[in-house]
């Protein structure tokens, strides 16, 4: 996976509403800063970056590797070589060059949560569930948007049947996911990463995120998009289906059967919350 373009749980009218509440503020503290965000053009870097990702695509594999080192050799602390070599050493079975490069990555990087992310990733393809678990935890501890994260994490709990800390880690996803000044949050943190290369707007979203956001500044913009889009989110409807089946498998059923009516109320085609209900109800009467 590289740079974790997993389906990130979110969607794209509730991404333009906080990038509109980000520039807005941003607007407002300093109206001059918006001119200076340099256009994104292809640097040095960027264009090795993108020869690597060719000779992938061409199978040459050792002649990306060495384009990922070289940016290394200069940059040791460019994430996207970081998280592009440790992929490209565990797609051709060096898993422990992967990890390697991931450890030594920690080693100096403001942005953490993505080689957490990463390791988590490695172990639970290699089948190293409770290192996977271990990483997942700590990725979530400063990631923007832990949503795909607690999902991935569910997953684990589920795998080894830890039917409490599966809930734990679902409903934790879902009080994130209906809180649009954490959304506003992410998507700051998020622009950290982006702008990581720019002092003045770092500057500004430090100070930001320091000061925080109060519920007039987010009522200022139409909020009710986000809460029209929460009605029907079938993403949501998943999570609730999953902690319905936590609590069914720790024979907690009416808290299962209440989440699986939530799952419905949120998408009422849901066939497989349709299924899990009346199969548990049904269960409940005998």
């Amino acid at each position: 996976m590289q740079l974790k373009q997993r389906n990130i749980i979110t969607y794209s009218i509730i991404g333009f509403l906080v990038l509109l509440i980000f520039f807005g503020i941003i607007s407002k503290i300093n109206p001059e800063l918006i001119s200076k965000i340099p256009l994104q053009k292809k640097n040095e870097i960027n264009e090795t970056l993108s020869k690597a990702d060719i000779d992938i695509l061409n199978k040459k594999y050792n002649e990306a590797t060495q384009k990922y080192i070289t940016i290394l050799k200069t940059n040791p602390n460019n994430i996207e070589s970081i998280i592009k070599l440790s992929t490209l050493y565990q797609n051709i079975g060096f898993t422990n060059k992967a990890i390697t490069i991931l450890n030594n990555g920690l080693k100096n990087t403001k942005f953490s949560y993505l080689i957490y992310e990463e390791l988590a990733h490695v172990y639970t393809v290699n089948e190293n569930p409770n290192k996977a678990i271990n990483y997942y935890n700590k990725s979530l501890e400063t990631e923007p948007y832990v949503i795909n994260t607690c999902l991935d994490l569910s997953q684990l709990y589920k795998n080894t049947q830890k039917w409490d800390s599966l809930i734990y880690v679902l409903q934790k996803a879902v009080r994130k996911r209906t809180d649009i000044k954490y959304f506003y949050l992410g998507a700051l943190k998020q622009n950290l990463f982006l702008y990581r290369n720019n002092p003045d707007l770092q500057h500004v979203i430090q100070n930001k995120l320091q000061n925080g956001i109060s519920k007039k500044e987010i009522n200022k913009f139409d909020v009710n998009i986000f809460y029209d889009c929460l009605k029907n989110d079938k993403d949501l409807a998943i999570i609730f289906n999953k902690i319905a089946f936590g609590y069914a498998s720790l024979g907690n059923y009416n808290k299962s059967i209440f989440y699986f009516k939530k799952a419905l109320q949120v998408w009422p085609e849901y066939m497989e919350a349709r299924y899990n209900l009346g199969y548990l109800q049904a269960r409940v009467v005998k």
